[in-house]
Order: C-alpha cells, then sequence, then structure tokens
C-alpha cells in the first residue's frame, strides 16, 4: 500500500507580503490507490478565501506548512 494524501486546499503566502495569500481548492485524493488514482492535480487559485471551498466530509484534519524560498 502507497502513500495517499487528502487534499483540502492550498494557501500560498508571499513572505515578503504576508498580506498576500493565494487559495487553491481541490478537495480530492492524491494516490494511486483512492478515488480516481491520480497523483497530479491542476488547481485554480483566488486571491478570495471565499472562493475556495471547504471540505465538509473529513473525519480527520491535519495540518502541514512548506515554505518555499525563491531568490530573484
Amino acid at each position: 500500500m502507497g502513500t495517499s494524501w487528502f487534499l483540502d486546499r492550498v494557501v500560498v503566502t508571499d513572505m515578503n507580503r504576508p498580506h498576500l495569500r493565494f487559495y487553491f481548492a481541490c478537495n480530492n485524493w492524491l494516490s494511486r490507490e483512492e478515488a480516481d488514482n491520480l497523483i497530479v492535480r491542476d488547481l485554480l487559485g483566488s486571491m478570495n478565501p471565499m472562493d475556495v471551498p471547504k471540505c465538509r466530509s473529513l473525519q480527520y484534519e491535519f495540518e502541514h506548512k512548506n515554505n518555499i524560498i525563491t531568490t530573484n
């Protein structure tokens, strides 16, 4: 059995301007065993968090934060 993740949404924060955030809804599995067996998703983003639906069917909740640092 492989690793499966249920991805509710992604929030990307600009570290130079923390008030600037982008929200991406997924509400689907990243898995080769669950649902449609896809591990790649195309996500549409929004700067308005109200445009990103929250998943209501999860039985558990976890938080994972990634910091992405880029240079010019």
